[in-house]
């Protein structure tokens, strides 16, 4: 249940990255995308775990650990240093006005939030 509790997080994470324009560097999504294969190919397989029967148990393992694998070697090819430099806007695009509009609001947001931050 905690395997699916982190898929969904991640994908209301998501969906938020998807809805508004937030500015992220290209290796925190590369491996925000990796982490939510690894969380749902874990929560999906354990619950097929539970379902079936022992004899299944290795072959659905195994796709687990080779999922695991995938993202591994996924990031290990992807992820850059010179890459966390660039920041990628997420976000629909939409018209310069009505995202200057969500930009200026999110950064309304953050400052209140910075407020209370303890540092």
């Amino acid at each position: 249940s905690m395997n699916l509790m982190i898929v969904l997080l991640m994908l209301l994470s998501g969906l938020f990255l998807t809805w508004f324009p937030v500015k992220l560097r290209r290796n925190v999504l590369l491996f925000g995308a990796g982490f939510f294969a690894v969380h749902l190919a874990r929560a999906t397989g354990l619950l097929l775990i539970n379902l079936f029967e022992q004899s299944r148990l290795i072959p659905i393992s195994n796709v687990m650990l080779c999922i695991s694998l995938v993202c591994s070697v996924f990031w290990l090819f992807s992820m850059r240093r010179e890459a966390d430099d660039t920041d990628t806007t997420t976000g629909i695009p939409r018209s310069p006005e009505r995202l200057a509009d969500l930009t200026r609001k999110l950064d309304e947001i953050n400052a209140r939030l910075s407020r209370f931050s303890l540092l």
